[in-house]
């Protein structure tokens, strides 16, 4: 009976010491400092001058040895991989309160003062994209650095290195600081806007014209007699529209190649859905521990892994540049050197030419007026560094080089761009090196097979690079890639995508080969079982690199690693191979639904404004990221709802920027150039050069 008693004794002892230690834990977890804390803003704004003045401010922990939260802290930051460092801090404050905060502490203030951030990099970068706010900042920067100090000490008994990155006054407003080039920038979009309006109207009377003597059911579909009826009518809305919905000649050979559509379609979903877990790593958010949970997920795993899919659109780059180049027959072994130099400089120059309107419209728009379409704490966070670089490093763009200077660089999405005009400008040179002497071939193509190979393994080898580049949740955080080499020195440069262009371009060589030797060849081969099994194979070939992509990203290696450095190599060139395989069979029309999805209308519609919508995309997400005050309450249904509507508003804005610009400026282009040098005309609009 005794004995009975102490084990209850020693049962309630220890549940009641359970509980308290698992009390304890809670506790500390849920004392951790949230990443971002804001005032609100509105009201801060709204209050009399000249004490309505908001700040962002950044801020580090400083280390207490003594502190079990900073413990805490410290050994949940350490697990970079999926987990933010939660020693560094976002604060949206109030001048007014932090002014009456420090007016109340009387003598006590020196305890309060530590001083600005150790962070040098961040802070110079902050420097760089808000100079035109330094006074302000100059200003506050002791008042938010007390005002801070003194409610983290009172929470959580822990001190603060503060700096603000920029402070923004209720005086102002979004169209009260317009400078020369915003005020350029509303005439150049209201003459565009006008232009439409003018030509859509004179082509109508054109119509009413001709109505009177023919029929004109097919009229917006067809070309008009006079230049001076085609420049005067190159803005029609209805007529570019046509132009849009327009399919390829059904006896046109590129008409096989209306698979690519569904390629483009899904690939531009991917990635503003990998840019919409981008943008999330930087908003203004509850829980933070979402985001770190939800990186080990199926989903963001396949995005993770899935950066290696854009090797797909240099693909179908590479492969249009060889099927058009091949087909016009621009370079035989009978054209003399100078010729091909002519032919070179062309071809690059109506390329660069047809892409550079669209992207200076997009400079110019970033850096002007998307900044005042939106306000909140944490707008200028997020739009102000485009708005800087746009003005400044434009040049990088309009020069196709931004992907070597990422850092201070504007609209960090065209880094693709850059890469794919580089890689096009290489390859172009080969292809007429390769149409003038053909006997060079096969030994061009070896050489170039063992760059894709070793530039990316000898890369990963003496930089000590990781073998697959990946997002942390720090990566992206301070609207920058920051401490990620891999993705500097092996994801963007065009030298280490060579064997995309490369599989595009020996995909198109087999293509015409086989079509040229036989006619059917189009119509037969998707109805062999062999080669539909063979083609839906590589869907679960897909997932299997996934999974390993997934346990080489689990590891940690030591590093210089020659294992690590193979892999790289290999793992990228494998996903080229099974996308370029992928593109292969869709031209000849594998793929069931996927095909026939390919060639509905609404499918060409929105492969043809698919470049678009890839350039306009990130614009789009700045917007949606700052829609909400308060830091937000992101789950799962959260993300899903912005990846839908910032797809349908892309598509949106890219259907109008398509119509209403970048097809009246091709006009011009096309008006400009002699027949023998035109390298596309209307019944193949969605298939062209400069792949989209």
């Amino acid at each position: 009976m005794f004995s009975r008693k102490i084990n209850v004794r020693k049962i309630f002892f220890f549940q009641f010491f359970l509980l308290y230690a698992l009390r304890n834990v809670v506790a500390e977890s849920i004392t951790i400092p949230p990443l971002h804390s804001f005032e609100d803003y509105d009201s801060c704004l709204a209050l009399p001058s000249p004490n309505n003045t908001y700040c962002v401010v950044f801020a580090e922990i400083i280390p207490n040895a003594t502190s079990t939260l900073w413990k805490n802290i410290t050994q949940l930051s350490s697990d970079f991989r999926y987990n933010y460092r939660h020693d560094h801090l976002f604060f949206g404050v109030c001048l007014n309160t932090c002014i009456n905060i420090v007016k109340s502490l009387n003598t006590d203030i020196e305890k309060y003062i530590t001083g600005e951030i150790k962070d040098n990099e961040l802070a110079s970068y902050y420097d760089t994209v808000h100079k035109n706010n330094a006074e302000l900042k100059a200003n506050y920067k002791n008042v938010t650095n007390i005002c801070l100090n003194y409610k983290f000490m009172e929470k959580y008994n822990l001190k603060l290195r503060t700096y603000i990155e920029y402070c923004q006054s209720g005086n102002s407003t979004p169209f009260s600081d317009n400078d020369t080039l915003d005020i350029i920038a509303y005439y150049i979009f209201g003459v565009i806007l006008v232009l439409n309006i003018a030509s859509s109207i004179y082509d109508y009377a054109l119509k009413k014209k001709k109505s009177q003597t023919a029929c004109t059911k097919n009229f917006y579909k067809e070309d008009l007699n006079t230049n001076v009826e085609k420049i005067l009518t190159s803005f029609s809305f209805l007529r570019n529209y046509h132009r849009l919905t327009r399919r390829p000649n059904p006896n046109d050979l590129i008409k096989n190649l209306e698979g690519f559509n569904v390629i483009r379609i899904i690939g531009v979903y991917l990635v503003i859905s990998a840019h919409v877990y981008l943008l999330v790593l930087t908003s203004h958010m509850q829980n933070s521990e979402f985001i770190e949970t939800m990186l080990k997920h199926a989903e963001a795993i396949i995005i993770q892994n899935g950066t290696a899919f854009i090797q797909i659109f240099f693909i179908i780059s590479g492969f249009l540049l060889n099927f058009t180049f091949n087909q016009k027959q621009m370079v035989t072994p009978s054209t003399d050197i100078k010729q091909g130099i002519v032919i070179y400089f062309k071809i690059f120059i109506l390329r660069y030419i047809r892409f550079l309107p669209s992207l200076l419209l997009y400079i110019l728009f970033t850096g002007t007026i998307l900044n005042k379409l939106q306000d909140g704490p944490l707008w200028l966070h997020i739009a102000q560094p485009d708005r800087t670089f746009c003005r400044e490093y434009w040049w990088k763009n309009i020069l196709f080089i931004n992907n070597f200077f990422m850092k201070y660089s504007c609209s960090h999405q065209t880094w693709y761009l850059a890469a794919d005009m580089q890689l096009f400008e290489l390859f172009l040179i080969i292809t007429i090196i390769t149409a003038k002497y053909p006997n060079l071939k096969k030994y061009i193509y070896f050489v170039l097979i063992l760059c894709a190979f070793l530039i990316p393994s000898l890369l990963t080898y003496y930089l000590n690079l990781e073998p697959i580049y990946h997002m942390y949740p720090e990566t992206y955080r301070y609207l920058y890639f920051r401490n990620n080499e891999t993705f500097y020195q092996t994801y963007i440069p065009f030298y280490t995508n060579i064997s995309g262009y490369l599989c595009g371009i020996i995909c198109s060589d087999v293509f015409l080969k086989l079509v040229n030797n036989n006619n059917n060849a189009t119509q037969n081969y998707h109805r062999i079982l062999k080669y539909k099994l063979a083609w839906w194979s590589l869907i679960p070939m897909f997932f299997v690199l996934i999974s390993i992509g997934t346990l080489m990203m689990e590891q940690t290696f030591e590093k210089p690693s020659i294992f690590v450095a193979i892999f790289a190599g290999l793992y990228k060139n494998l996903w080229v191979i099974i996308c370029g395989l992928f593109v292969f069979g869709m031209c000849f029309k594998m793929g069931g639904i996927f095909h026939k999805t390919s060639v509905l209308p609404s499918s060409t519609v929105l492969a043809k404004i698919s470049f678009q919508a890839y350039l306009w995309h990130f614009a789009i997400l700045h917007l949606m990221a700052t829609l909400y005050r308060p830091p937000i309450y992101i789950s799962r249904l959260n993300v899903i709802t912005i990846i839908i509507c910032s797809y349908i508003f892309s598509n949106i804005v890219a259907f109008f920027i398509t119509t209403c610009f970048e097809y009246p400026i091709n006009g011009f282009i096309k008006m400009s150039k002699r027949r023998d040098y035109k390298f596309r005309n209307n019944n193949n609009n969605t298939l062209e050069l400069n792949s989209k």
